[in-house]
């Protein structure tokens, strides 16, 4: 699957043809378990499927001299945000919005405000919006 990707640095570089094919999966995987309706279990598999995906791109390197075209920018686009929106879904318990945790129905008074989200490294921070520390 990840025989025609590669990486150079944090850039992920594919065969149009085979990025195409993986943002396929990243999307079907984001729809099926991060959608509206969603839960911890799905949350976690989708965490699994993206994880599988750039884990087998990045067994492969690529050369500063080769290009990387629009489909894999794509790809790595998804991957870093799909990342990211499943993490700060699985630390958020409640449902909130139109999304819905099957798992976590109620929305919690404690939790009632806009958050802006901040990720670094494996660490998801929630911090309400005026807070003077962002």
């Amino acid at each position: 699957e990840g025989d025609s990707c590669k990486t150079f640095g944090k850039q992920i570089y594919c065969d149009p043809n085979q990025a195409i094919h993986l943002r396929k999966k990243v999307q079907v995987a984001m729809n099926a378990g991060a959608g509206v309706m969603r839960s911890q279990m799905s949350l976690k598999n989708v965490q699994l499927e993206l994880e599988s995906i750039a884990s087998n791109i990045l067994e492969n390197k690529v050369s500063q001299n080769e290009n990387i075209d629009f489909t894999s920018l794509e790809l790595n686009h998804l991957l870093g945000v799909g990342t990211v929106l499943v993490k700060s879904a699985l630390a958020r318990q409640e449902s909130r919005g139109c999304h819905t945790r099957e798992d976590c129905a109620e929305t919690k008074d404690s939790e009632l405000g806009r958050y802006f989200t901040s990720y670094s490294g494996d660490n998801i921070h929630f911090i309400p919006f005026g807070n003077k520390q962002i």
